[in-house]
């Protein structure tokens, strides 16, 4: 018992350092928000255009989160 609870208490710790350095120290949520924002709005071809090598394209529609989400509202990925 005792030693379950140690260990979950350590994936609490590592999990809270993990979100503070990743929303607080790095970045601010509106940050993020923003960053969101303007993936969503990137079209096909400006997708084509980040996600290639060499002249090369390597973006398929559906893999990487480029544009907007279907189904959600307004493309968002903020959508629950």
């Amino acid at each position: 018992f005792l030693a379950s609870y140690i260990h979950t208490a350590i994936i609490f710790i590592v999990l809270v350092i993990c979100v503070y350095t990743v929303y607080v120290k790095e970045s601010s949520t509106d940050q993020i928000y923003m960053g969101l924002q303007m993936v969503k709005d990137y079209s096909s071809a400006e997708c084509e255009r980040i996600f290639s090598a060499g002249g090369k394209s390597f973006y398929e529609a559906g893999k990487y989160s480029c544009g907007p989400v279907p189904d959600n509202k307004e493309g968002s990925y903020l959508t629950m």
